[in-house]
């Protein structure tokens, strides 16, 4: 089966915690938790894919994502 793309969710927090407020593709990545680590893996995984076997890769980096059954105490102040 041939995957014609494959779009990742990855996150902002690949920025690490010095994130500026207006971080642009060229920022570079300083991840400092396991939890942006898996991330930026996922999309050097993706641009591999996409090296080895022509896959269409995008990676969508997401700020600030809340949804109403968000948890407060879960949203780090900034």
């Amino acid at each position: 089966m041939r995957i014609p793309h494959f779009v990742f969710a990855s996150s902002s927090s690949v920025y690490g915690p010095e994130m500026p407020l207006s971080a642009e593709e060229s920022t570079p990545a300083n991840p400092c938790s396991h939890y942006a680590m898996t991330k930026l893996h996922g999309e050097h995984w993706g641009r591999l894919h996409t090296c080895l076997h022509g896959l269409r890769f995008v990676a969508l980096r997401f700020f600030s994502v809340w949804g109403p059954r968000q948890r407060p105490v879960s949203v780090a102040p900034r």
